[in-house]
This record gives structure tokens, C-alpha cells and sequence, in this order.
């Protein structure tokens, strides 16, 4: 006999089938394996860009510098030679980003298993998670790692955790913005009492901040000094709204008033260091280094005579990063692998692949790859987790991801779509979070 206080049909099923944990959990492993088998497969070895080969032959090599993290090259020199090829990392970092979300999830009760699962599903069919993710970037491993991170806070594994968020902040330069609301986070659930934990939250943040200089002096990284573009972007901006401060400027060996204008783009400095056409000169990210002190006093000077003109700029560039300047979106994702002296080809004959290319070029223009869709919706589930009075996490995780992609109106250089991964990831984690707590209206009205 059926019982009439028991809905039916499929959601009904669902509820009790999540309600066995071993069920429950064998379906989510069983979608992330599949998700991690079908792209693996279908990308084998990973997709791989000029960066990701630099990382590949420092990691080989064994002498890193530290325009690429050092870290992210050591994994790669020991899959490499683990297995002749880089397809382990990509395997590693698929399977951290599918379990990750699982782990997010496989905790809402029966009554929300559908709204669960459907979490899941979205993000592992999400173009912009597994584009991005069936290449070998550090920016997929950051993501990897903040949402492992965000995992293990939910889990009560803050040890965990902090060695996530440390992780992190190893993969990128500029990812410790990301990794400090999770990394203090979870410093400050390692101990009970107030002041204890102010103590923990100050440690994280120099944790956070030191690990990437410490790792590189543990592998003798080489200083290549990846902030001196980042200066010349800035200064070529003011220069090319001012061009009489040129001549006061050590940039006056290396470009004419008459080159600023092919060598400025607000979106992108690679006309600067890879040229404009034979209009224009460029210079070179090798010759920056032994410049430094030159160029830092050039910026101070520049950015300081005209601050608006530098915000400016950097208003400007932010918009191309979220794809927010009405332009089509800049480097929505890589195909593809670049030629190489190890002979990494893609089998793009594939069914799976071809189909999965389609949907890429389909969707390549619209907001799914667009940087700004990603932070507003950070932005609308922060807000909606503040007025369900839901656990913190959910809103450490969604300013971990607004606060990393905010971090490019100072930090940007160009305008990738990659760079806004972990808010992409942080997005659906932070759904994760939000599904599992019920309403203010719910609440009230039990």
C-alpha cells in the first residue's frame, strides 16, 4: 500500500535514494568519474598553451624561474616523469575540482537532493568549468585548490584546509586575495579562544604571503621580476595620455611618443613585449630585471603626476577581464595544443571532442564566458546567504572568489577569461553551500 503522505514519482525516489549515504555517494562519484573519464579522454594529454609548456620544460629541467610558479613546474617535472606525459595532472585536477563540488553537496539533506544533484550536474556540464579545466594552467589548479579548500572547511578539516589555501597561493602570485578569507577562515577554527584565534588569523595571513617566496628560495627559482610588466603596462598608459612624460622616462630608449600609440591597449599589454606590426618597437620581458630600480622610480613618478589617468587604465582593463567593454571575449578558452619538441598532439577526431568543441564555439561569445556574469552572481549569493543567516562558509567562499577576480583592476595585465576561473568555480560552490540552508520563510515556518 502506498502511503498518500509520500509524493511520487522521481523526486520522491531521488529522496530516498540520498537518504543511504552509500547511494548517495556512489552516484556522485559515479557523475564525477564519468565527467572526469569523458574529458580526460577526450583531451588527453591536456590542453596546452605557450605557458604551459614553459611549465612543462622547467619542470623537466629541474631550473625554475619565477615568472611561472615553481610548484606548478615540480608537478609537472614529476608527472613527467612518472609518465612520459602531463595527462596525470590533468587527470588530478579534474577529479579536485568534480570531488570538490561532490563533497559540497553529498551533505544536503533528502528533502533538497534534487536541488542538490542538480547543482552538481550544472557545474559539471558548466562550458566555462570544463574548458577551462581540461587545460594545464596554474589557474586550474588554483581553483582546484581554493575549492578543495572550501571543501575541507565544510568537512571541520581547517588543518586541511589552510594547506589548501596555502597550496593556492603556490599555483598564482596573486591568488593569496582568494585564498585569505578561507585561509583565515579556517586558522581560527584551529583554536577555541578570541584571542588565540586573533593570533591564528594574523599567522595565515603571513603563512599565505611568505609560502610563494619561500618556495622559490627552496627551488633556487631564478628572480625574473613578473612585476616589472605589470609596471611598464601602467606607465605606457600614462605615457600614451601624456606622451611629454616619455622623455623623462627610461621607456624613452625603447619606444618613440609615435610607438604609444600602436603599443597601448587598456586590455592587454602583449603589444608592449610582443609588438604591434613593424610600426612599432617593443621590448622584452628579459631586459626588465637588471632595470628594476629605473622602472619602479619611472612608475612612482608617472602613476603619482597623474593618478586618474592610472585609474583610468586600470578601470578600463578591468572591464576587458570581465568581458564588460562590449568587445567579443577575449581568450574565452585555449585550443588546442601549441607545438612542441615532444611531439603532445590532440586527437580532435574524436565524437566527444568534436561535440564538445561545438557547444565552445556556440556559447564563446555569450555570458557564460564572461567574467562579469560570474562576479554579479558571487555578488547576489553573498547577498542571499547574508539574509538566510547561513553558515559563514558560504560567504567566506563567495568573497574568496569576488575579492580573487577584484584583485585584476590592480593586477591585471591582460584580459583571459582564465583569470576569472575560481570565481566561476567559487559561484557553484557557494550554490553548493546555499541549497542545503533552508529560507528565513522555512524557517518561521517550522
Amino acid at each position: 500500500m502506498i502511503d498518500e503522505r509520500q509524493p511520487v514519482g522521481s523526486p520522491a525516489l531521488l529522496e530516498r535514494a540520498w537518504s543511504i549515504p552509500l547511494r548517495r555517494d556512489c552516484l556522485l562519484f559515479g557523475l564525477v568519474a564519468g565527467w572526469v573519464l569523458v574529458l580526460s579522454t577526450s583531451f588527453e594529454p591536456g590542453l596546452m598553451s605557450w605557458d604551459s609548456l614553459q611549465q612543462y620544460e622547467q619542470g623537466l629541467s629541474g631550473r625554475y624561474g619565477n615568472w611561472h610558479p615553481p610548484v606548478v613546474c615540480l608537478l609537472n617535472g614529476i608527472v613527467a616523469r612518472l609518465a612520459g606525459s602531463p595527462w596525470p595532472l590533468l587527470v588530478l585536477q579534474l577529479f579536485a575540482i568534480g570531488m570538490g563540488m561532490a563533497l559540497l553537496t553529498r551533505r544536503a539533506p533528502p528533502a533538497r537532493a534534487t536541488a542538490a544533484l542538480a547543482i552538481v550536474c550544472g557545474f559539471l556540464v558548466a562550458p566555462p568549468v570544463w574548458s577551462i579545466g581540461v587545460t594545464l594552467w596554474k589557474d586550474v589548479l588554483v581553483g582546484a585548490a581554493l575549492l578543495c579548500a572550501v571543501a575541507s572547511l565544510d568537512a571541520k578539516r581547517p588543518a586541511l584546509a589552510l594547506g589548501f589555501a596555502v597550496l593556492g597561493t603556490l599555483c598564482r602570485h596573486n591568488a593569496i586575495l582568494g585564498a585569505l578569507p578561507l585561509g583565515v577562515s579556517a586558522a581560527t577554527h584551529l583554536v577555541r579562544d578570541h584571542r588565540g584565534r586573533v593570533v591564528a588569523g594574523v599567522a595565515a595571513v603571513g603563512l599565505l604571503a611568505a609560502a610563494p617566496k619561500l618556495a622559490e628560495r627552496v627551488l633556487g627559482a631564478r628572480d625574473e621580476w613578473p612585476l616589472g610588466q605589470l609596471l611598464v603596462f601602467d606607465e605606457i598608459a600614462v605615457y600614451s595620455a601624456h606622451p611629454d612624460l616619455l622623455a623623462s622616462s627610461s621607456l624613452h630608449r625603447d619606444f618613440t611618443i609615435d610607438d604609444l600609440k600602436y603599443v597601448y591597449s587598456p586590455a592587454s599589454l602583449m603589444p608592449i613585449f610582443v609588438g604591434a606590426g613593424p610600426e612599432a618597437h617593443r621590448i622584452t620581458s628579459a631586459s626588465l630585471p637588471p632595470r628594476r630600480v629605473e622602472i619602479r622610480a619611472d612608475w612612482i613618478r608617472a602613476v603619482g603626476s597623474h593618478p586618474l589617468t592610472y585609474a583610468r587604465h586600470r578601470m578600463l582593463h578591468l572591464r576587458s577581464v570581465l568581458g564588460a567593454d562590449g568587445n567579443p571575449v577575449c581568450y574565452a578558452f585555449h585550443v588546442g595544443i601549441d607545438p612542441n619538441p615532444w611531439g603532445f598532439k590532440l586527437r580532435a577526431d574524436g565524437s566527444a571532442y568534436q561535440w564538445l568543441r561545438g557547444m565552445q564555439e556556440a556559447l564563446r561569445n555569450t555570458f557564460v564566458f564572461r567574467g562579469w556574469f560570474w562576479m554579479l552572481a558571487l555578488v547576489l549569493l553573498a547577498a542571499v546567504a547574508w539574509r538566510r543567516r547561513a553558515p559563514r562558509l558560504a560567504i567566506w567562499t563567495a568573497a574568496s572568489g569576488w575579492l580573487y577576480g577584484a584583485a585584476y583592476l590592480f593586477v591585471g595585465v591582460v584580459c583571459d577569461f582564465r583569470f576569472l576561473y575560481w570565481p566561476v568555480l567559487a559561484a557553484f560552490a557557494t550554490a553548493a553551500l546555499l541549497v542545503r540552508w533552508p529560507s528565513r520563510q522555512n524557517e518561521s515556518e517550522k
